[in-house]
């Protein structure tokens, strides 16, 4: 089993990043990446903690980028850009500041959702949400954890459907980098691009998901995630067609955020694919090296 995709309490996960490794451990699980949101903070403990443990671990993180569903701005889509570096050091993480102003963005809109909540009778405050959030940059889930300790809402999930999910009365949007920058970022920093979860995006045509994947290609997107927790068969086997036609790695991931997504746990496989694990790894990196050569040109 491989994990691409996992959060820690560096941005929405309940996990430390040593309490991912050594989770991933018991379970079982041979390579792991964490991908914090906008974060690669807890990469430097993630990896010195792998060391310990019979893991291979890659260090990663995942932009949010600015994206509308097209023909249809009111459906909730996102668009997450997943990066690699399997070559971790100083360099790549000093060629990564400008996360530093995404997350300020995120500082910018939580009073405004609090604000929100509050003129919607929620008897909330940011230090509250802060005192939950310990260290971390503070997120809707962090929010919604105290809307679910003072009972305005029974679970995360109804926490951001009625209040916090786009379109919802407390939702605030927040200023969120193009894709052909996050892709940027990450290629600049010497790391592999991949799209997260494509099905996030809700397109339901195919003619118009293939000239979105071309674009980002264009970009220099490398790979495209084709199997997740929640992912159907019709699903994986379209993606893998995808990382097929557009020579870009097929990555499998959890999306793994601990507590805060109970009903997900550690670890993915390639529904019995012969060597695809491997094979995934064997093209991340091999990508990774080209780009840290680039990178140091």
């Amino acid at each position: 089993m491989i994990d691409l995709h996992i959060h820690s309490t560096f941005s929405d996960g309940t996990f430390t990043p040593a309490q991912i490794v050594e989770a991933a451990a018991l379970k079982g699980v041979k390579v792991i990446s964490l991908t914090d949101h906008d974060s690669v903070e807890g990469n430097d403990e993630f990896l010195a903690c792998a060391e310990n443990h019979d893991i291979k671990a890659i260090a990663g993180l995942e932009i949010s980028a600015k994206y509308t569903v097209p023909s249809n701005g009111n459906v909730n889509g996102a668009m997450h850009i997943l990066g690699y570096f399997p070559f971790w050091d100083k360099q790549t993480e000093n060629a990564l500041s400008h996360l530093e102003e995404i997350r300020d963005n995120r500082n910018i809109r939580n009073p405004k959702i609090i604000q929100k909540l509050q003129e919607l009778g929620c008897d909330i405050t940011l230090d509250e949400v802060a005192e939950i959030a310990g260290n971390n940059v503070i997120g809707r889930p962090h929010i919604a954890m105290v809307l679910m300790k003072k009972q305005y809402v029974r679970d995360m999930q109804e926490a951001f459907a009625r209040y916090l999910a786009k379109g919802a009365p407390a939702y605030v949007s927040r200023t969120l980098p193009t894709p052909e920058n996050a892709i940027k970022m990450i290629l600049e920093a010497g790391g592999v691009p991949v799209l997260a979860h494509p099905v996030s995006l809700r397109i339901n045509d195919e003619d118009v998901f293939r000239g979105i994947l071309e674009e980002l290609v264009n970009y220099g997107l490398q790979g495209i995630e084709v199997i997740t927790a929640s992912s159907r068969w019709n699903e994986t086997q379209s993606f893998l067609g995808y990382a097929y036609l557009y020579d870009i790695v097929a990555t499998v991931g959890s999306d793994f955020h601990g507590n805060n997504k109970p009903s997900i746990s550690l670890g993915i496989k390639f529904n019995g694919k012969e060597n695809a694990e491997e094979n995934c790894i064997e093209q991340l990196i091999h990508r990774a090296r080209y780009r840290s050569l680039l990178k140091r040109k």
